[in-house]
């Protein structure tokens, strides 16, 4: 069987150049008109145009692709007729607006489980705008069944996007996939990073669009430095990992954790969502109340939400832990005065708030430094 789909792929031709002509003149299209309002980074309907025709042509050339072949040399081929095309951006161009109307990085494919993932990327000012697609095999081939897309061409919702992962849960009648990746800029490396978790319920024949409303979207700013933004699904639990700005002024990032269970089409959120008692602290202070008040033992403590949130300061190094009760860790924030937070820490990432003040409590003096150290036991499934 091998050896006939081996046989079968070097029997197909590479793609010819003029086979791409209606997706470079899209690409034309995009380079000829209007830069317009630089806020919109030359996002425009054109641009849409150029998705979708690289996108119809990238189907076409998978219709009559059999489940089993080898995506990674499909890819390459598909690479070199885009290439042969003039579709990528020449060398030496403006280093601002001199991608837009060419690809941004090459066409990608691969699978995941029984699913094949494309992702294509579109140049634009100061970065590019990424999509993806996911295709499942059926009797009549490779059909389209998830796509994200960012069309929405007006100031504040032009969100363009690049993946760093794209994950898919085990199972193939109605998985999750998960989105993660940032907005790119040319300048900075604090950048706004989302994550959007799906369900794929259906196929393209039935209504690929409502595959693609998201029944989760979160962002947030985070350092694009190593490990900005990790996730992974298991079964019905969606975990991310965030390297987020600390909530202590001294301290140059620190991670956030995001934890769903998933049921159906709803996803809750669930502990943990910090390693340490201080980043507890930060993302308790970081949340608005009606979030907070989840992790919150006393609803009284609302006050002191509202009034030490809107502060930027230092924590009192180092954390320590109250003798006499044991699960009860004590942190400090700021001086003059500093505002002392009681958190309960329970085995292993179960953290609440329990009280705050501007007095230590007596009995919490011991000095605990390993509540402050980087955790390196958390683990994602998968890692």
């Amino acid at each position: 069987m091998r050896f006939v789909a081996a046989f079968w792929l070097m029997a197909v031709p590479c793609f010819a150049q003029e086979d791409i002509s209606v997706v470079a003149a899209a690409f034309q299209e995009v380079r000829e008109s209007p830069r317009g309002d630089p806020k919109l980074r030359g996002g425009s309907s054109n641009l849409t145009g150029a998705k979708h025709r690289l996108r119809e042509w990238v189907e076409s050339a998978l219709n009559g692709r059999p489940f089993q072949f080898d995506e990674s040399a499909f890819a390459q081929s598909l690479n070199k007729s885009l290439e042969r095309a003039g579709l990528f951006e020449p060398k030496g161009g403006d280093a601002e607006w001199g991608g837009l109307g060419y690809l941004g990085e090459h066409v990608r494919l691969r699978r995941a489980n029984e699913l094949l993932i494309l992702t294509t990327s579109l140049g634009i000012l100061c970065g590019v705008d990424e999509s993806a697609y996911v295709f499942r095999f059926s009797t009549s081939g490779w059909k389209r069944v998830w796509e994200s897309e960012r069309n929405v061409y007006t100031e504040g919702d032009y969100k363009p996007q690049v993946f760093s992962d794209i994950a898919i849960s085990e199972g193939t009648t109605h998985p999750l996939v998960l989105t993660l990746g940032t907005n790119t800029w040319c300048s900075s490396n604090w950048h706004p990073a989302y994550f959007r978790l799906y369900r794929i319920s259906q196929f393209l024949d039935t209504g690929v669009a409502a595959n693609s409303r998201p029944i989760l979207e979160e962002s947030r700013i985070v350092y694009l430095g190593e490990n900005a933004i990790r996730g992974a699904i298991d079964e019905n639990r969606v975990t991310i990992v965030l390297n987020v700005g600390s909530f202590d002024a001294g301290v140059h990032s620190s991670p956030a954790v995001y934890r769903y269970a998933v049921e159906g089409d709803t996803a809750v959120r669930i502990d943990p969502i910090a390693l340490r008692p201080r980043d507890f602290v930060g993302e308790w202070l970081f949340h608005v109340w009606p979030d907070a008040a989840k992790w919150t033992a006393n609803r009284a403590l609302q006050e002191w939400h509202e009034r030490v949130r809107k502060t930027r300061s230092e924590f009192d190094f180092p954390t320590k832990r109250c003798a006499a009760r044991p699960d009860l860790w004590q942190v400090g924030l700021g001086e003059s005065p500093t505002v002392y937070f009681l958190v309960r820490w329970r085995p292993p990432y179960r953290f609440t708030m329990v009280d705050v003040r501007e007095t230590p409590w007596p009995d919490c003096t011991e000095v605990d430094r390993l509540a402050d150290e980087s955790d390196t036991t958390f683990v994602l499934p998968g890692d």
